[in-house]
């Protein structure tokens, strides 16, 4: 459903290419999760994303800041809407019936992103703010809050300590969320 992939060569050498979409669906670049841990270092990032490219003499220049990870899946507008930081965790909801997930890729939401989020929802609807469980998932979640909150209702589905979204099985997630039918509008 994603399309992922395994890199053997090129810039993204052993890393899963994660596809990414424009609000309309057109492929725009990849993101790279390096597959060994142990491998991340200063030099070698845990996440690659595009960077400054050119094609036929045109400069595209890359900023995860202008879009969100499967925003153009969502059937807009929808009542409830999920956000998480990551790639895995949005991919993870969906797996488990969550349609409506989407991921700001990184801790921290721009105006941009909140625009967005803004337009995914009817008027009444709610955004769910789904967040790691530590100091930068608490951070994005606030930020994402006060940037939604003046012009849409929103919940912060809050995560224990150390968890993240695709650490929750299904009954852990109805639990913070609801069934997963008031996602898949």
């Amino acid at each position: 459903r994603f399309g992922l992939g395994y890199c053997n060569r090129g810039l993204m050498k052993g890393r899963i290419a994660i596809p990414l979409h424009d609000a309309q669906g057109r492929l725009i670049g990849y993101a790279g999760r390096l597959v060994d841990d142990q491998a991340v270092a200063d030099d070698n990032p845990k996440y690659k994303l595009p960077g400054s490219r050119e094609r036929v003499g045109v400069i595209h220049e890359f900023s995860k800041s202008r879009f969100l990870f499967n925003g153009w899946r969502v059937a807009a507008p929808v009542e409830h809407l999920i956000v998480v930081e990551g790639f895995f965790g949005a991919m993870w909801l969906d797996q488990a019936g969550y349609r409506n997930a989407v991921a700001l890729m990184g801790a921290a939401c721009s105006e941009t992103q909140a625009d967005l989020l803004v337009e995914l929802l009817v008027p009444d609807g709610c955004l769910w703010v789904m967040t790691d469980g530590d100091q930068a998932g608490s951070r994005c979640a606030v930020d994402a809050l006060a940037r939604v909150a003046p012009r849409r209702g929103v919940r912060w589905a809050r995560l224990p300590k150390g968890r993240q979204p695709e650490d929750c099985g299904q009954n852990a997630l109805a639990d913070l969320l609801g069934p997963p039918s008031m996602f898949s509008d």
